[in-house]
């Protein structure tokens, strides 16, 4: 996979310069497609305005911030990540602030977060790309964050196969005016077995 291949190069030159950076690697994508597997991703975001619509899951990269320097606190992580990013396409983040200087340690959301996530679907006009994020440092598990990689592209890309659990035919029952209540029945059994999916 060149992805991975990427990565690691990605990584060796982290280790040999002793700084961290941010990296994107990218493919054209069809968006429909991905969109329907997508809940497999677990938990997103989404943005979209006129031209450009992005959807992210997973997390590379997250800073908050609290108090009045918030908003400069942000700016200056994000401005040390575009420094140090390497990659085909410009990164970009998620970034959200609250109306207050400080909030409760049970809201939702810090004060301010700037989140890259860990996959991204990016469409302008009609060109559409799956980006993937990494933030290495020489401490960097390479290891696990390829197999994140390869593991979340399985989840995302990979075809759907059917459930091989699941591949007997339910009995049929012929229906007649006085035994649709027994058919129905016996369907709600075998959805409710998981025999019905």
């Amino acid at each position: 996979m060149a992805a991975l291949s990427w990565l690691t190069e990605q990584y060796a030159a982290v280790v040999e310069t002793g700084r961290s950076r941010l990296v994107v690697h990218s493919q054209p994508c069809e968006v429909l497609p991905l969109l329907a597997l997508w809940p497999k991703a677990g938990a997103a975001i989404f943005w979209q305005k006129a031209d450009l619509t992005l959807l992210g899951s997973g997390c590379a990269y997250e800073c908050v911030a609290a108090d009045r320097d918030r908003f400069s606190a942000i700016k200056q992580h994000w401005q040390a990540l575009e420094c140090e990013w390497v990659g085909d396409l410009q990164p970009r983040a998620f970034v959200a602030f609250s109306f207050f200087d400080t909030v409760s340690e049970t809201a939702l959301f810090p004060a301010a977060c700037l989140h890259v996530p860990l996959w991204l679907v990016q469409q302008q006009g009609e060109q559409a790309y799956l980006q993937r994020y990494a933030y290495l440092t020489p401490d960097s598990d390479v290891a696990r964050l390829s197999r994140e990689w390869q593991d979340a592209e399985q989840r995302l890309l990979a075809p759907p196969s059917p459930d091989r659990a699941n591949t007997e035919p339910i009995a049929m029952p012929r229906l007649s005016g006085t035994n649709y209540r027994e058919a129905v029945r016996a369907g709600l059994v075998a959805i409710a077995s998981g025999g019905a999916q």
